[in-house]
């Protein structure tokens, strides 16, 4: 009898653990992304079980504590770090500030008037070149101060197990996506 116990304890043990974990391999403290049926919520794991996913939001005033059903869920993604847009913002102002470079080099060269000297095509190159790096400068700086978040999509753990008691008694499932 005392075997039994033992062997009977050892079986359920893990499958009880798996029941407990949830669908997601997420620990309490990690900041994620849940997509559900009825929007987008960003914020903070604080535990989850095989019904639910429990997350403190990210409020604009407070912050709240929501359970998420677990079959609710679409999509879930972890976060990877919030990351500059310098590089972004570089590569944007270089494009417009070249362009308004060329478009003054040819107006001058173009120019009969008093309203512009006449230029010559190094000129024009030299207006292009200059203002095409004053507006990388610029929008690198502009883009330094503005960041994102980078998201890193979570797949479901690889089967799912779900304990529960019935009508009938036991009740067992398994859930393996495809």
């Amino acid at each position: 009898m005392r075997r039994f116990a033992l062997v009977a304890l050892l079986i359920t043990f893990p499958a009880g653990v798996l029941a407990a974990q949830g669908r997601w391999l997420l620990a309490p403290g990690e900041r994620v992304r849940v997509e559900t049926d009825s929007g987008p919520l960003i914020g903070t794991v604080m535990g989850q079980d095989s019904a639910n996913l429990q997350i403190r939001s990210d409020g604009e005033h407070e912050s709240v504590l929501i359970a998420v059903p677990q079959r609710r869920i679409a999509h879930v993604a972890v976060s990877a770090g919030r990351g500059s847009n310098a590089g972004k913002g570089a590569a944007i102002g270089a494009g417009v500030g070249a362009g308004l470079g060329l478009a003054l080099g040819i107006a001058c060269a173009n120019a009969q008037d008093r309203l512009f000297p006449h230029c010559d095509g190094s000129q024009v190159a030299e207006a292009t070149l200059v203002v095409g790096i004053s507006g990388a400068l610029w929008g690198g700086l502009i883009g330094a101060l503005s960041t994102h978040e980078r998201w890193q999509p979570l797949a479901p753990a690889a089967a799912h197990l779900s304990l529960g008691v019935g009508r009938r008694g036991l009740r067992a499932g398994i859930t393996v996506p495809i």
